[in-house]
């Protein structure tokens, strides 16, 4: 006779409400050392309540206790590696819905993004407190003008408005600049991921409908390629790469207008330019044309818009010629902030362009044409003559990614040594047959704590005690209690059950829920 199952597992889901909130999941104390046993006996319990349902009632119930008691396995299984030691890890087993954990979550998400502030910023901050007092000491600058030159020659662009004049100054600036374009540059990966943000593609599909998604692998490249011929070939490909410059340049123009720009003195006498545009207009019109007497007479700056233009084309391609720049120390802050985002939208749409037209050379290359040419570059790898090659997947992307540019030969020989040396304790037939799996990781980590080595931020947290040994005796012990805690977390506690092993993982986290709840 099969063992007796919780009513409450029977009833429809829509009808057992308190499988979400009514039940509580009291903790309940437990020795360590019998945690693993508890495991084992609540995986035999769920294959059994398994084996029971046969109803799509009973189906669903287990469906959603098994989701929500992966949520509980996370926490149970972290508070597990933390409680190492301790007499009794009730304390740890809480239901993570609780107002603990969402406070404990906001707080260290709060101090993840401070601290990945302050890692970001902590170079910068030292780059420029440095300019501001060597030059200070050196050339008399106050720090405004320190910090504006600093950015001026960071990137490129180099106004020469402000410069050294001091041998030792000049001496000084031969090092710091190099310096600075490798620290500045260096540092702006988050204004690189507003200028490619979600923004542009959704932009675009106010303006133009929404595009073809060549992420989707369920389409052929026929398809693709049809589909991209339909919407007007990659026009739209290339008004998203230019949708970034194209802002930039437009604000650009805005900063020159309103703080660079010298307005021009309309009582001093007629505008030339408009001069030009109304006999242009007479020409066409006639004389007695009320347009060209209005061109003639109309205040409008044609020449500081040019000018606009002109500085903001000059300033994004880093040419820089000097001879409009700014002056007030209104202009130098906000130019300190526009350089540069001005040069990297530029940089990076040129980076775009270039690479939507390899992307679509290589989705309009007829590789059935070329089968034979990609079998014979494997039959003939590394020197050798093999009449029954077998081209894997991996390896023809290797093959395509050097000759179509994109990655460097030499790069992929040393990322092909680096694998076979993190495969190096395993046992294969070929270099072919190579794979890194979890033993292998366990092996190199108690390797590296034992030769003294340096583990990884995540390692270092999971597997080494305070006093930095290695916490685990064996294989078993760290898969269960390091391995699959990570995993989860990275998963963000709900990996696809398709996976692996997640089958076997959420049947033990079901009944061990189930379990401690009687």
């Amino acid at each position: 006779m099969p063992p007796p199952v919780d009513d409450e597992a029977q009833m429809p889901l829509l009808q057992a409400p308190s499988v979400h909130a009514s039940r509580s999941f009291a903790p309940v104390p437990a020795p360590i050392d019998s945690f693993d046993a508890m495991i084992r006996e609540a995986t035999d319990k769920a294959r059994t309540l398994a084996a029971l349902a046969t109803t799509p009632a009973q189906a669903a119930v287990a469906k959603a206790a098994t989701r929500f008691a992966t949520e509980l396995e996370v926490a149970a299984a972290a508070a597990l590696a933390e409680a190492q030691g301790a007499d009794d890890i009730s304390i740890a087993i809480e239901s993570p819905r609780g107002n603990i954990g969402r406070c404990g979550g906001v707080l260290t998400n709060l101090c993840d993004a401070l601290y990945g502030l302050y890692q970001s910023a902590k170079v910068p901050v030292l780059f420029f407190s440095v300019g501001i007092i060597v030059y200070n000491l050196l050339e008399g600058w106050a720090p405004g003008d320190t910090v504006y030159y600093l950015i001026v020659t960071s990137t490129t662009v180099g106004y020469g408005d402000i410069f050294p004049k001091s041998p030792l100054g000049k001496l000084f600036t031969c090092v710091y600049a190099v310096l600075g374009i490798t620290v500045v540059l260096g540092t702006l990966a988050p204004l690189v991921a507003i200028l490619q943000g979600e923004w542009r593609e959704k932009l675009l599909e106010c303006i133009c409908g929404k595009g073809v998604d060549t992420r989707d692998m369920s389409l052929s490249m026929d398809e693709i390629n049809a589909r991209m011929k339909a919407e007007g070939g990659y026009g739209r490909r290339y008004a998203l790469a230019l949708l970034s410059p194209l802002a930039v340049l437009l604000s650009g123009m805005a900063l020159h207008w309103q703080y660079i720009r010298e307005p021009p003195d309309f009582t001093a006498g007629e505008d030339p330019v408009m001069m030009w545009l109304g006999e242009l207009a007479v020409s066409f019109l006639g004389h007695h044309s009320g347009v060209a007497h209005w061109l003639k007479n109309l205040e409008l700056d044609v020449v500081g818009f040019i000018d606009s233009f002109y500085w903001t084309v000059i300033t994004m391609t880093t040419i820089g010629y000097g001879d409009i720049c700014p002056r007030s120390g209104m202009a130098k802050m906000l130019a300190v902030v526009y350089l540069p985002m001005a040069v990297i939208a530029l940089a990076d749409a040129i980076s775009d362009v270039g690479m939507i037209g390899r992307r679509r050379s290589i989705r309009e290359t007829d590789f059935g044409m070329r089968v034979d040419e990609c079998l014979l570059r494997d039959a003939v790898r590394d020197g050798e003559c093999n009449v029954h090659p077998k081209l894997s997947e991996a390896e023809f992307l290797t093959d395509q990614l050097i000759a179509n540019k994109l990655v460097d030969e030499e790069a992929v020989l040393v990322l092909k040594r680096q694998f076979k040396y993190l495969t190096r304790r395993g046992t294969f037939e070929s270099d072919e047959d190579r794979q890194l799996n979890a033993q292998l990781v366990y092996e190199e980590l108690a390797g590296r704590v034992a030769e003294g080595k340096v583990l990884s931020d995540g390692a270092s947290e999971h597997d080494l005690t305070p006093e930095g040994n290695f916490k685990w005796k064996s294989f078993e012990a760290w898969f269960e209690r390091s391995w699959k805690v990570r995993v989860v977390k990275a998963a963000g506690g709900d990996l696809n059950p398709a996976q692996p092993g997640r089958q076997e993982i959420e049947l033990k986290t079901a009944l061990g829920a189930a379990s401690r709840g009687r």
